[in-house]
């Protein structure tokens, strides 16, 4: 710790704290004898997160190291200039590299793990989507061409369109199950409402502020939730239920005259628009330039076919390749 900068004080507490903790297990109401605990803390402990960033930290520092001394090749952002070799959220880690046996090698050694195969999955783009089955060099399975493989809950595919589908497919039917399941209780109708919004809602919205809801699938989430908070029942068969009075009037709050209803396609246009927000800050950070390349890479077509729009009207045309604009 003190190598790292804390202070005398802060030391001193982790000792008073950690020095001679014991533990005992209980089993089928029987407790082993106390024994010492000589490394770790236990859940919820306040010295974890310092722990862990103590722990990440120098593997943060040494990867990007190891790719400033080239002993890997980098992925490169479109300009051209390599990207950052490492993401750290929470506790996940992802390692960039171009080659599957630089990121496994950086890792292992920096973390003294193993490489769990059974657990690891790759998908190849560009010019190695050929790969498929398993790699020889690192073990690692290629998934077939119409799979995908998911980071952080978002799938990623050589076949965007049918991986977006099947994920609000199978997040629709989560969502009638939660519906039947609550439609059980007899609720009002504001507390219905309250249910849509904190428990139905909320279910799709973490996907969909980085991959739009295709709009049949988006029409039918708001089906549902409208027709459980207007007659405490799933969509049956083709039946839906309407709401009184009309959605527009259920969206206000209720000191407005509404039931504080959620929009779910009003709420899923300003999580999306965050991530445009934090696109137009100036801080210059690696996934802009994906953003920003990925925005404008198929307008080449419309610029050669038509007569070029105002500025004004061309970016709102672009965003609105991202965000559902209506003019």
């Amino acid at each position: 710790m003190a190598a790292v900068g804390f202070g005398a004080g802060a030391q001193r507490w982790v000792r008073i704290l950690h020095t001679g903790t014991t533990a005992r297990v209980a089993f089928n109401g029987w407790h082993t004898d106390v024994f010492p605990v000589s490394s770790g803390v236990f859940q919820g402990s306040p010295l974890s997160p310092l722990l862990f960033v103590l722990a990440t930290q120098p593997m943060a520092a040494h990867a990007r190291r190891r790719a400033q001394q080239l002993a890997f090749q980098p992925i490169r952002l479109p300009s051209g200039d390599p990207a950052p070799i490492m993401h750290q959220h929470a506790d996940d880690t992802s390692i960039h590299a171009q080659s599957p046996s630089d990121a496994q090698d950086l890792h292992c050694a920096a973390t003294g793990s193993k490489l769990q195969r059974s657990k690891s999955q790759g998908l190849g783009l560009g010019s190695f989507s050929h790969l498929e089955g398993p790699d020889a060099a690192t073990g690692v399975t290629f998934v077939a061409q119409d799979a995908s493989v998911k980071h952080l809950g978002v799938p990623l595919s050589r076949q965007p369109e049918a991986a977006v589908t099947a994920l609000y497919s199978a997040i629709l039917r989560k969502v009638e199950i939660r519906i039947a399941r609550w439609s059980g209780f007899r609720l009002s109708l504001l507390g219905r409402a309250y249910v849509a919004k904190q428990l139905l809602a909320s279910m799709v919205t973490y996907h969909a502020t980085f991959i739009p809801v295709p709009s049949q699938l988006e029409k039918r989430l708001c089906t549902a939730l409208h027709t459980f908070v207007a007659a405490n029942r799933p969509v049956l068969g083709c039946t839906s239920a309407r709401l009184y009075p009309g959605k527009d009037t259920c969206f206000h709050a209720v000191k407005d005259g509404g039931i504080a209803l959620v929009d779910l396609r009003a709420q899923i246009l300003a999580l999306q628009a965050k991530v445009v927000s934090r696109l137009l800050e100036p801080e210059q950070l690696a996934w802009k330039a994906f953003f920003d390349f990925w925005l404008y890479r198929s307008t080449a077509w419309q610029t050669a076919q038509e007569p070029r729009p105002a500025a004004h009207h061309q970016h709102i045309w672009q965003l609105g390749r991202f965000l559902p604009f209506r003019a």
